[in-house]
């Protein structure tokens, strides 16, 4: 085989594999499922589905409130 042979095989392989590693790897994503606010809105749908599984019925009594301890206030870092 020639030297330019190989040459051409080779840029065909580096092309062909460029080609298949820059390609879609997944199906396409809907736009209301990314950024910020999908991630807030599957936050509350979390806590709605909390509270509702959360809910008193007639005749039962609430769960106890869970404990969080009060926290100082935070001060920026690096400042005088």
């Amino acid at each position: 085989m020639s030297m330019k042979l190989l040459a051409n095989v080779g840029f065909l392989v580096v092309a062909v594999g460029l080609f298949v590693a820059c390609g879609v790897v997944g199906p396409p994503i809907p736009p209301e499922d990314v950024g910020l606010a999908a991630a807030l809105e599957k936050g509350k749908q979390k806590e709605r589905a909390k509270a509702a599984a959360a809910e008193v019925k007639p005749g039962e009594e609430a769960p106890p409130a869970e404990q969080v301890p009060e926290l100082p206030p935070l001060r920026p870092i690096g400042t005088p």
